[in-house]
C-alpha cells in the first residue's frame, strides 16, 4: 500500500463554501463604488437620469452575482474527482476525475495574500477542464493543494507510465508494498544574480532606446524640462514590469511523477505538473547571452485549460544558466539520457541558395514597395522641380529601391553563409532535436513519442532545389509547441519521418 493520505484529507470530502472573506475580493471593490456613485447621487455631484441610475445599479447588481456565487458555490474532492457546483437559476456543476488531473495551481494576489486567502486552480487536458476556486484560506488552500497532489502521486503510481520508470515500482506498474513516493528534490533556484541578468538582456534594447532618444531630444535643441519625462517611459511596460515581479524567488523541484515550479513577489503561485505530459524542452538564447554564454529553458506540456496563459508553455525551468544547460533538464524529465549536440546534422550546401533567394526577393520587393510609395508622393505633391515630374519621382523612387533592397540583401547574404554551419537537427526513436536562428538561438528537444502529427511542404524554390520543410506538431498546436525543420533534403526528410515513426505513436501523412 502506498502512504495514507495526509492528515486533514478528510476534510474536503463533505460540501464546502469558499472562504467568506472572498465577498471582500469580488464584491468589495464594486460595493465600494456603488457608495461613491450613491455619495456623488445624493450631493447632486453627478449627472441626473438613467445614466446616473445606471451608474449604481451596475456596481450592486455585480456585487449581488459575487454575494450569489459565494451562497451557492460548494466544491468536494469525492467519489474519486474534484467537484464544484454553483448556480442559482442555472446550476453548473463540474467534475473531473483525480486521474484527469494534469495541474494543480495555487496562487496568492497581493490583495489575497493581505487577507490570508489564496486560489487553487485544478485542470485537466480539456479546454473546459478547470475549476477555480476563489478564494480559501490560505492553510486550508495549502493543504488541499498537497492533497490532491499526494492523489495524483498515488493514481501516477498505481499506473506507472511505460518510460517512466518509478523507483520501488513492480512489473505490473503498481507500487511495492510498504514503498513511499519520495519526496520532490529542488532542481534549480533563480538566484538574484540570475534573475538581474535576465532581466538586463531582456530591455537592454529599451535602455539603449532611451540613451538615443535623449540625446536626439538634445540635438534637437529639445527644452530640458521634456527630459524629466523619459525616465517614465519605462512605466508604460507593465506587462513586463509584472513578468518580473512573478519570477522572483522561482525554483523549479520534481519528484518520480510530478514537475512543481513556485515563484512570485506580488502574486505567489506554486504549480504542478505531470511529468508524462511533458512534451519538449526549449531553450532560448538571445544575442547578448550568447556572447556570454548562457541561454533561458522552457518547457511545454500538453495542458490546454480557459486560462490562455496556461497553456501550451507552462513556465521556465531557468532563466539564465549556461550553455547547453537545456540537455539535463531534459534528461531529469525524461529519466533517460537525451540525444545532443554532437548527433547534429546540417543542412545540405542548398540551404545557402536558397535563404540569398529569399532575401533577394524579399529586399527587391520591399524596395520597390518603399520606391513605388515614395514616386507616388512626389508625383501627387508636385514635388520635383528639375526636369519632368514623372522623371524625377522615378529617380527618386529608384534610389529609395536600392537604399531599401541593399541592407536586406546583405543580411541575407550574411545569414545564408552562416546558416549551415548554426543551425542543424538529429533524430532518434527516443529524441528529435532541432537548433535554428543566428542572432536568437532556439534549441528545441522533443521526446518523440509526444508527436502528434507530421507535415511535409515545399515551395516552389525549395522544389527546384530539392528541398523540403517537415513540420512537428505535438499537443497542443501553437507556436512554441510547432517544430519546423526547415530547408532540409526529401531523403533526410524520409529518413526523419521512419524514425519518428519508429515512436510507435506517429501516423504517416497523407501522400508521405
Amino acid at each position: 500500500m502506498v502512504a495514507p493520505p495526509p492528515d486533514g484529507g478528510q476534510e474536503f470530502s463533505v460540501w464546502r463554501r469558499v472562504d467568506p472573506r472572498t465577498l471582500l475580493m469580488l464584491a468589495g471593490p464594486l460595493l465600494l463604488l456603488a457608495v461613491f456613485v450613491l455619495i456623488a447621487l445624493v450631493s447632486g455631484r453627478s449627472d441626473e437620469g438613467g445614466g446616473a441610475l445606471f451608474q449604481f445599479l451596475f456596481p450592486v447588481v455585480g456585487g449581488l452575482a459575487a454575494l450569489v456565487r459565494y451562497l451557492t458555490g460548494y466544491y468536494a474532492v469525492t467519489d474519486g474527482a474534484v467537484q464544484w457546483k454553483v448556480g442559482l437559476l442555472v446550476r453548473k456543476s463540474t467534475q473531473i476525475g483525480i486521474e484527469r488531473l494534469q495541474d494543480v495551481e495555487v496562487t496568492r494576489p497581493l490583495l489575497a495574500r493581505v487577507l490570508g486567502l489564496a486560489a487553487v486552480n485544478v485542470s485537466s487536458a480539456g479546454g473546459s477542464g478547470e475549476i477555480k476556486l476563489m478564494f480559501l484560506d490560505h492553510a486550508t488552500a495549502e493543504r488541499l493543494g498537497h492533497y490532491l497532489q499526494h492523489l495524483i502521486t498515488v493514481q501516477r503510481h498505481a499506473h506507472a507510465a511505460e518510460g517512466y520508470p518509478i523507483a520501488g515500482a513492480t512489473a505490473g506498474g503498481s507500487v511495492a508494498p510498504g514503498v513511499v513516493p519520495q519526496p520532490a528534490v529542488e532542481i534549480h533556484k533563480v538566484s538574484n544574480s540570475e534573475l538581474a541578468s535576465w532581466i538586463a538582456y531582456r530591455t537592454w534594447p529599451l535602455a539603449a532606446g532611451l540613451v538615443l532618444a535623449a540625446i536626439g531630444m538634445l540635438l534637437a535643441g529639445v527644452p530640458p524640462v521634456w527630459f524629466a519625462l523619459l525616465p517614465l517611459a519605462p512605466l508604460g511596460g507593465v506587462s513586463a514590469v509584472k513578468t518580473v515581479f512573478d519570477r522572483v524567488g522561482m525554483s523549479v523541484s520534481i519528484d518520480a511523477t510530478s514537475l512543481y515550479t513556485r515563484e512570485g513577489l506580488t502574486t505567489v503561485r506554486r504549480t504542478s505538473t505531470q511529468r508524462e505530459r511533458v512534451q519538449l524542452v526549449v531553450a532560448h538564447r538571445l544575442w547578448l547571452q550568447g556572447l556570454r554564454g548562457s541561454e533561458t529553458v522552457r518547457y511545454a506540456s500538453a495542458d490546454v485549460t480557459a486560462n490562455k496563459g496556461e497553456g501550451s508553455v507552462r513556465a521556465e525551468l531557468a532563466l539564465n544558466v549556461p550553455i547547453g544547460s537545456w540537455s539535463n533538464f531534459a534528461s531529469t524529465l525524461a529519466h533517460r539520457q537525451v540525444v545532443g549536440d554532437a548527433a547534429l546534422r546540417r543542412k545540405p550546401a542548398a540551404v545557402a541558395a536558397v535563404t540569398r533567394l529569399r532575401w533577394s526577393i524579399a529586399g527587391l520587393a520591399a524596395g520597390a514597395v518603399a520606391g513605388a510609395a515614395i514616386a507616388a508622393v512626389l508625383v501627387g505633391a508636385d514635388l520635383v522641380d528639375d526636369g519632368p515630374v514623372w522623371a524625377g519621382a522615378v529617380v527618386t523612387g529608384g534610389l529609395v529601391l536600392v537604399v531599401t533592397a541593399i541592407p536586406v540583401v546583405v543580411l541575407g547574404l550574411v545569414r545564408a553563409a552562416r546558416r549551415r554551419s548554426a543551425e542543424g537537427w538529429a533524430v532518434t526513436p527516443d529524441d528529435l532535436l532541432v537548433v535554428s536562428g543566428i542572432l536568437r538561438r532556439k534549441t528545441i528537444l522533443l521526446f518523440a513519442e509526444k508527436t502528434q502529427a507530421v507535415e511535409v511542404l515545399s515551395g516552389p524554390l525549395q522544389r527546384r532545389l530539392g528541398l523540403v520543410t517537415v513540420v512537428v506538431d505535438t499537443a497542443p498546436p501553437g507556436r512554441f509547441t510547432q517544430i519546423a525543420i526547415r530547408d532540409i533534403t526529401i531523403s533526410d526528410a524520409e529518413e526523419l519521418l521512419a524514425s519518428l515513426t519508429a515512436s510507435g505513436t506517429i501516423p504517416l501523412p497523407n501522400g508521405v
